[in-house]
């Protein structure tokens, strides 16, 4: 009868950097990114909210943990893979903020709400705090995928303030 089971201290460990897993359960994710990283043929480093490959490409987990905390731990393999290929690929597509028009990036940039927690380098970015640990950024929406404005892409459109309008 659960009813008057004990719950174990675990299932209350939120984890540091990917607040809606457990600490075991962001670990079993993070084992899991990482073999999917290895299956691609890159080696990366782990950390709490991010994978840096070894020419230094930063890999947020915070979307894509998001999406796999909603799926059942079976489909995370998948779901990981997809979300890898797609981001790989816009690393291979030109850069969208040297080849679209002005009017197309105006029509196209959106703000996004972030956990200023899961952006590594935070300060290459334009953003403000919204709420403590919650920033507001700017993203360039593309077909398959975001591009976050840094602080030159921003810049090279008229600044934070032109393109929230």
């Amino acid at each position: 009868m659960g009813i008057f089971k004990r719950k174990s201290s675990e299932a209350v460990t939120v984890d540091s950097a990917l607040t809606f897993f457990t600490y075991s359960k962001a670990n079993e994710f993070r084992a899991i990114a990482r073999e999917v990283f290895a299956e691609m043929g890159l080696e990366v480093q782990i950390h709490p909210g991010h994978a840096v490959d070894d020419s230094g490409r930063e890999f947020g987990f915070w979307n894509i943990g998001a999406i796999c905390y909603e799926q059942p731990q079976a489909k995370w393999r998948g779901v990981i893979a997809d979300h890898l290929q797609r981001v790989l690929a816009s690393f291979e597509a030109p850069d969208p903020f040297g080849v679209l028009a002005s009017q197309d990036v105006e029509r196209r940039t959106f703000a996004r709400l972030y956990d200023e927690a899961s952006i590594p380098g935070i300060d290459s970015y334009p953003h403000r705090e919204l709420a403590p640990g919650i920033v507001e950024m700017l993203a360039l929406d593309l077909p398959d995928t975001v591009a976050v404005f840094n602080h030159h892409n921003a810049n090279k459109f008229g600044g934070w303030e032109a393109l929230q309008k």
